[in-house]
């Protein structure tokens, strides 16, 4: 991780933690929506908890960390560009925090975008 100069491993870990629980919950695709009596209120707020949670833990970095982690989820979304590339462009236009915990695969995206700046 040679590349992520502001952002620590425990950074990384902490949010992709939370953001694989996020991304573990049920969609809206898997809600029955016939028979909505049964939809638990409580898992909603439990999304909408972590969620908080999720942008909280970004909005602790520094603007340069999510420029990285930005940059770190864009690549391993698979945006064009090597990692510096795209990172001078988050640099000029971070995602903000909330944005990023919006990303429902943001764990998926963090991992491939390590894993590719970790074999380049």
């Amino acid at each position: 991780m040679s590349k992520l100069n502001h952002i620590s491993t425990k950074d990384i870990t902490d949010i992709l933690s939370i953001a694989r629980e996020y991304q573990n919950l049920p969609s809206t695709q898997e809600i029955d929506f016939s028979n909505l009596g049964s939809l638990d209120t409580a898992s909603m707020k439990t999304s909408g908890e972590i969620h908080s949670r999720l942008t909280k833990r970004i909005e602790l970095l520094s603007e340069d960390a999510i420029a990285e982690l930005s940059a770190l989820a864009w690549l391993g979304r698979g945006d064009e560009g090597d990692f510096n590339s795209i990172l001078e462009y988050a640099k000029s236009n971070p995602g903000t925090p909330s944005y990023l915990a919006a990303k429902t695969p943001l764990a998926d995206y963090l991992e491939k975008g390590l894993a590719q700046i970790d074999n380049s």
